[in-house]
């Protein structure tokens, strides 16, 4: 089994119910008049990272591991992104 078998598949799994997730937290912060920041701010314990640490965590774990396994360069996605 190759490294790419043994973790894209997963990474994929993982990231797409992640988006599935925040897709029915948005729908429930619409349905609930709730403030989405209530949301992305929030810790399931004290000591845990808020929910937008939890998700930029699993997104670097799937890049960074993809682009280290291929040779790729790894990006540095720290900083603010353009929209546009």
């Amino acid at each position: 089994m190759s490294f790419h078998d043994a973790t894209v598949p997963a990474f994929l799994q993982i990231l797409g119910s992640l988006s599935g997730l925040l897709t029915k937290a948005e729908a429930l912060c619409k349905a609930k008049n709730i403030q989405p920041e209530a949301l992305l701010n929030a810790r399931l314990y004290p000591d845990m990272h808020p929910l937008t640490r939890q998700v930029q965590t699993a997104c670097d774990l799937a890049m960074k591991t993809c682009a280290r396994l291929t040779g790729s360069e790894v990006l540095d996605l720290s900083g603010p992104i353009a929209m546009g």
